[in-house]
């Protein structure tokens, strides 16, 4: 049996996994350009990295590092049925992976579970909307604002008002 690399490992695990390398590097925290030099062998992972790769992709560490022959998934048997009997069919892979790094633990993990997930996942956060400041409300009696570079709109009632004060009257 021929030995397969770190690299052909990490390839392998991403294409079972349906990602291709951007969402495996997004997933990650990372970019594509390294994901690709791991794969090519070009260049080993971190610790951090690795278990993180490990996460998303749902195997462990010791396959990855060729440890272990058969690719043992982590995944819990509570995602496996959200994903087989609750999961939306618009389920992307950017979020299969998402889920797959939740910090669940899976020995007391429930379907319930992965479903308030994606639904948090899904739904916008309420700071992310910014709330509109009004405009306020501008009086006759209150002067114009400051522009730059524009002449104001003068109100009839201003000048008339300016003119009273300075002793002239209207003709």
């Amino acid at each position: 049996m021929a030995t397969t690399t770190m690299g052909a490992r990490i390839e392998r695990a991403r294409e079972l996994a349906g990602l291709n390398k951007n969402q495996l590097a997004r997933a990650v925290s990372t970019s594509w350009q390294h994901v690709d030099h791991w794969e090519r062998d070009r260049m080993l992972p971190s610790t951090t990295s690795l278990q993180r790769i490990a996460s998303v992709l749902g195997v462990t560490v010791a396959y990855l590092l060729g440890e272990a022959s058969p690719v043992e998934t982590i995944a819990s048997e509570a995602l496996e049925t959200f994903l087989r009997s609750y999961a939306p069919p618009d389920l992307g892979p950017e979020e299969l992976a998402w889920l797959r790094a939740a910090p669940i633990d899976p020995r007391v993990a429930t379907p319930g579970q992965y479903l308030d997930l994606l639904h948090r996942l899904r739904t916008p956060s309420p700071r992310a909307e910014a709330p509109r400041a009004e405009e306020p409300v501008r009086t006759r009696s209150q002067p114009p604002p400051v522009r730059t570079g524009r002449r104001a709109k003068v109100q009839v009632e201003d000048a008339l008002a300016l003119d009273a004060k300075k002793g002239r009257r209207g003709a």
